[in-house]
């Protein structure tokens, strides 16, 4: 393998920053018992092994999470798992999908997701521009909005199981979900949906 020109950190962000970077960056993950045969086998610790196979390690971010309290074992997508035990190890297995209940492939046409995409930014503007009213009746609870009226309100949105159903009788007019914080913790990105917006009505 060629001689790297780039450290980890700045391969990853020329990836990010969709800049060409001096190889693919590349990724290591294993299972604890393949992982520790690995390392028997090269003969080596965890850091030399990832200098010696060229892996760029990762450091992870994303939002805070400031919903419900999940059940143990489920992850915020609704996802459940639990330790499997295997002949050569264990290893956590997806137990329940949150798609589990649906029972068909077809899917929406274009023209119905862009309309669902057009309202669902008209909601988040609608949200922004009616902020302060907003907190003072509904902070620290979830709302969803629909065609400027909020259609639910309540501290844990997850029993609402089927948006299909919820909509009632307006299929193509979105769900807007957004978690009343007065100190917007979400870091909600609202001039996103402006650029939307401008995008599917210059189509």
């Amino acid at each position: 393998m060629p001689k790297d020109s780039m450290t980890p950190r700045e391969r990853w962000l020329a990836v990010v920053r969709r800049e060409k970077p001096d190889r693919i960056p590349m990724y290591y993950r294993a299972t604890e018992e393949a992982h520790e045969k690995l390392l028997e086998h090269m003969g080596c610790s965890r850091g030399e092994m990832l200098e010696r196979l060229h892996i760029d390690t990762l450091c992870g971010v994303g939002p805070r999470y400031v919903g419900p309290q999940r059940p143990s074992g489920e992850d915020l997508y609704g996802r459940r798992s639990r330790i499997v035990h295997y002949e050569g190890g264990s290893y956590s297995e997806c137990v329940h999908s949150p798609l589990a209940e649906f029972d068909s492939v077809e899917e929406d046409t274009p023209e119905h997701m862009a309309t669902v995409r057009e309202t669902a930014c008209e909601q988040g503007l609608f949200y922004r521009e009616n902020a302060r009213e907003m907190i003072d009746r509904y902070g620290g609870d979830f709302v969803y909005l629909q065609d400027g009226e909020v259609k639910w309100s309540g501290p844990d949105p997850s029993h609402i199981s089927s948006h299909r159903d919820f909509v009632g009788k307006k299929p193509g007019s979105a769900l807007f979900l957004k978690f009343v914080d007065p100190d917007e913790r979400e870091g909600e990105r609202f001039a996103t949906y402006e650029d939307c917006l401008q995008h599917l009505r210059a189509k």
